[in-house]
């Protein structure tokens, strides 16, 4: 298995948006305080909450870069995260796919369905509301329950089912069967 890397690139401009909408609340926030209209208090909550809001998705939209990676380590298929905020890399996540237990890919303005009781949530989406993601499901030897939610495209969601399918498991659409009957076994009738 060879090592194959994607770096996504942001869908949509709804972080500029977003963006020009929080700084015209900052500005008028201020300007709020500033003029002294009805009562200051409600001006600098307000100020302090745009301003918040704003640098949070500044930094988060603008500075960090994603890069996914699917590398054999150890002789297991690894998927590997790295966070990129300026000249600065950082592995944010690093899973086996022994452990994959499911790939969903949901689409935007449709409801998936909520099977999986998941104990840990992982976010690495570099666009606000992406037309389509897809989201890994880990079940951890402890039984934890670790979804990674990712931005990739079809090459790369092909080369995540070939590290899936070469730990011979079998990806989505598995029929599940009781386990003292086989699969192969043809269905009986009373």
């Amino acid at each position: 298995m060879r090592t194959f890397s994607y770096t996504p690139k942001r869908q949509n401009d709804r972080p500029v948006w977003w963006l020009s909408f929080l700084t015209l609340g900052l500005v008028v926030s201020v300007l709020y305080c500033i003029f002294g209209w009805w009562k200051p208090i409600v001006g600098q909550a307000a100020f302090f909450l745009f301003a918040v809001v704003d640098i949070w998705v500044f930094s988060r939209f603008f500075f960090l870069h994603y890069t996914y990676t699917v590398t054999l380590m150890n002789g297991v298929p690894t998927l590997i995260v790295n966070q990129r905020r300026g000249n600065q890399t950082t592995t944010v996540c690093q899973r086996d796919l022994s452990d994959l237990s499911e790939i969903r890919e949901f689409r935007r303005g449709e409801d998936g369905p909520r099977e999986l009781r998941v104990d840990v949530r992982m976010n690495f989406l570099v666009s606000m509301a992406p037309a389509v993601w897809q989201t890994l499901y880990f079940i951890l030897d402890d039984g934890e329950c670790v979804s990674v939610t990712l931005e990739v495209d079809k090459a790369f969601l092909t080369v995540l089912r070939e590290a899936f399918s070469y730990l011979n498991l079998e990806v989505e659409g598995a029929e599940m069967c009781d386990p003292g009957e086989s699969a192969d076994a043809e269905p009986q009738t009373v």
